[in-house]
């Protein structure tokens, strides 16, 4: 407070995000709030996990999110599942075995292998038999041949660009995906 301190600090400017500087004199709550968040970025896992482990680091997630969650046209209990499949809470066999549930080999496949998302929806040689059905399907109805790709089937979204068209094949990879968890 000695040679104008307190009137020094007061002047000081701060930079705000989305506002431009304000002296600290002038900061509201919620400003200071701002300050601080804007240092401490949240890393969002569930991002991360899809970016690292499935190279989906070009993913428009909002329309991840509108296409998978909040479609009014999917029956809830998909939507509900398309949640646990972007957060990883699907109960999976490889879930279950570290809970002492299960073995964590897939019932379906004679592969023997664990039955983790990946494989669960469409790795597995019975999901793969959906899927191929389900590419008839779409060709019958677009006149034109898709391939149903790894990607296709654990995102539910063939891709960004809404038209019918796309609107109708986001749809039928959710509920398949849907499906072929309930028949497991």
């Amino acid at each position: 407070t000695n040679n104008g301190g307190k009137e020094f600090l007061l002047q000081q400017l701060f930079s705000i995000p989305s506002l431009g500087e304000k002296s600290l004199a002038e900061l509201s709550s919620k400003d200071l709030y701002k300050i601080i968040s804007i240092q401490n970025t949240t890393e969002i896992k569930t991002k991360s996990y899809w970016c690292e482990n499935f190279g989906l680091n070009e993913i428009d997630w909002e329309t991840w999110i509108s296409v998978n969650l909040t479609n009014k046209l999917l029956p809830r209990k998909t939507q509900d599942f398309n949640w646990k499949i972007l957060h990883r809470l699907v109960n999976s066999g490889a879930k279950l075995k570290l809970m002492n549930l299960s073995d964590g080999i897939c019932k379906r496949c004679p592969s023997q292998h664990i039955e983790n998302l990946e494989h669960l929806l469409f790795n597995c040689v019975e999901s793969k038999n959906t899927w191929v059905v389900v590419e008839e399907i779409l060709k019958e109805y677009l006149g034109r041949t898709l391939l149903i790709r790894k990607m296709h089937a654990l995102t539910g979204i063939w891709q960004s660009e809404i038209t019918l068209d796309t609107i109708i094949l986001n749809m039928v990879l959710s509920m398949t995906r849907h499906h072929i968890w309930k028949i497991r």
